[in-house]
């Protein structure tokens, strides 16, 4: 029988649970809103409810779990520390949890490193050696896969492109710093520098014609092909994979400005053999990446 897995996406907003098939076949899906409000203790208590369901309509054996989860948390240590969305959840040790409430071996990662992972197993980086992938949406983040691991880092730090600065003196970011990737390009940024109430409402006025929004998408993805220059000076990636509703949204008004300064800033060498691709499994990266991580570590 082939492998399968359960997966678990923890959002703010929603958890989604789904048993998943080696070959990426979503199998089963129960999906619960968080709650979020509510604290750690009724939130676990959905995310177990929900695996649960999820098993039960499967009706097969998994091997393991794989749990993506809002960050900062630390893979080290198995403990979620404080994500802004996840209120409450201080130093909450999750994979633990939810090993002794299922009686399944838990791996979990932040939800940047796991899309990563789920476009490199089952997506727009199927096959590459090297993949930078980045997420642009309500924050900038990504992750990196060399060699078909996952890269964090000593501080468990690797691929946290958002918070290179790219505009000394720019805007200030939530980190607390100036001209951070994440404070030019995330959908929030870009509402803000065009006072409209959202990145769709930007990508909207840009499409019919508005100068300010086509301008600040123009900056945004000028800064990104900056961000992306460094990351591929240094790694020289095969493949880079941009996701993200912001990104996706915007497709070639962000893309476009992207690729122009991404090629004038990278060496002949750097460019050669690289892709450049939009990520292929929309909103189901966070199941497939949870389920890209147990069936690596399993």
């Amino acid at each position: 029988m082939a492998r399968s897995v359960l997966a678990i996406d923890i959002g703010g907003t929603k958890i989604l649970a789904g048993v998943v098939a080696e070959s990426g076949e979503v199998l089963s899906r129960a999906q619960v809103a968080t709650g979020a409000g509510e604290g750690p203790g009724p939130v676990i208590a959905r995310i177990v409810a929900a695996a649960r369901t999820a098993l039960q309509q499967a009706g097969q054996p998994v091997e393991r779990v794989g749990v993506g989860c809002p960050g900062p948390l630390s893979v080290r240590e198995g403990l979620v520390l404080s994500p802004p969305n996840l209120p409450g959840w201080n130093r909450i040790p999750l994979p633990s949890i939810l090993e002794r409430e299922l009686g399944l071996p838990v791996a979990f990662d932040n939800d940047a490193n796991l899309a990563a992972l789920g476009e490199y197993r089952f997506g727009a980086g199927h096959g590459a050696r090297c993949l930078l992938y980045v997420t642009v949406s309500t924050g900038i983040g990504g992750g990196v896969v060399l060699e078909g691991r996952l890269w964090r880092g000593p501080g468990e730090m690797g691929g946290e492109i958002g918070h290179v600065v790219v505009r000394p003196g720019g805007p200030r970011c939530s980190c607390g710093r100036a001209g951070c990737l994440e404070a030019i390009a995330s959908g929030p940024a870009l509402a803000r520098a065009t006072g409209l109430p959202s990145a769709r409402e930007v990508v909207a006025a840009a499409r019919e014609g508005d100068a300010r929004a086509l301008a600040v998408l123009r900056e945004a993805g000028q800064a990104l092909g900056q961000a992306l220059a460094v990351g591929a000076g240094f790694l020289n990636p095969d493949r880079i994979v941009l996701g993200g509703s912001v990104a996706l949204g915007a497709g070639d008004l962000l893309f476009g400005p992207l690729m122009a300064t991404l090629e004038e800033a990278l060496l002949p060498e750097a460019r050669a053999g690289l892709q450049v691709l939009p990520a292929a499994l929309g909103g189901d990266a966070g199941l497939l990446g949870a389920a890209a991580l147990a069936l690596a570590e399993g």
